[in-house]
């Protein structure tokens, strides 16, 4: 049953022998089924709006307020989740581009999360900086069956392109780097869920997500990491508010 057609149930059969309602427990229980309802609700436009899920909203409402970024055991805390929890939310956030993970000036061990445009204010000041956003080929392209990903990739590419205007003459360059597959652990991963399923082989569901690439192999994360090494250089100076692909040629094919 529906969890608010739960709660509805329950308050209608609320009654004293005399019949009379329970009012202040019926009054609790209007409460608890609107908050269900408006939580629904939520829930549903943030996915569908920005794809992004009520917990890591909380996580950007959580630096939002604090413009030194929190540290991710202070972020843990505060949201009342475990670390690994906050960690996955923030790697997620991180890779759509909404925020910046660094090591703490304080203490080189620690890591510190700030939103994006927290970091500009300093660029600015210094009359220099480097924002390099990782978005994908999906940004670039459209994959079928995963269209809220490919919106959110595209709405880093328009972040990206946009900051860019603004930062232009300030020292500050915007720019994103858009992999096709790439050869990490998560993706070693996928290959073998795929495989489990269709009793295929692991070199056969591997040839079909490269079939895309004229190239015919998966990204090199180290080729991913120079191409970033190169966008925070000052050489790069000219380089402002691209998109690059790093796809082995899938993007203009």
């Amino acid at each position: 049953m529906d969890e608010n057609l739960a709660v509805l149930d329950a308050e209608s059969v609320l009654t004293g022998h005399s019949g009379q309602p329970k009012s202040e427990l019926r009054l609790w229980l209007r409460l608890l089924s609107t908050t269900n309802l408006i939580s629904t609700a939520i829930r549903r436009n943030l996915r569908l709006s920005f794809n992004v899920t009520l917990p890591q909203f909380d996580l950007l409402a959580q630096l939002e307020r604090e413009p030194n970024g929190l540290r991710l055991g202070e972020l843990s805390q505060r949201m009342m989740v475990t670390n690994g929890n906050v960690t996955a939310l923030v790697d997620k956030l991180v890779e759509q581009g909404f925020i910046l993970r660094e090591a703490s000036p304080e203490d080189r061990r620690a890591i510190v999360v700030r939103m994006t445009r927290a970091v500009l204010p300093g660029m600015i000041e210094r009359g220099f900086g480097r924002i390099i956003n990782v978005a994908s080929t999906a940004g670039l392209k459209g994959y079928p069956y995963v269209s809220a990903y490919v919106a959110a990739k595209h709405a880093v590419i328009g972040l990206t392109r946009a900051l860019a205007l603004e930062t232009a003459k300030l020292g500050v360059t915007v720019n994103a780097l858009c992999p096709g597959y790439t050869d990490t652990e998560l993706v070693r991963s996928s290959v073998e869920k795929v495989r489990a399923k269709t009793g295929g082989s692991a070199e056969a569901v591997l040839a079909e997500l490269t079939a895309a690439n004229p190239q015919a192999r998966l990204v090199a994360p180290r080729e991913v990491a120079a191409a970033a090494v190169f966008l925070a250089s000052r050489e790069a100076g000219s380089v402002n508010g691209q998109a690059i692909a790093i796809d082995g040629g899938e993007t203009v094919a």
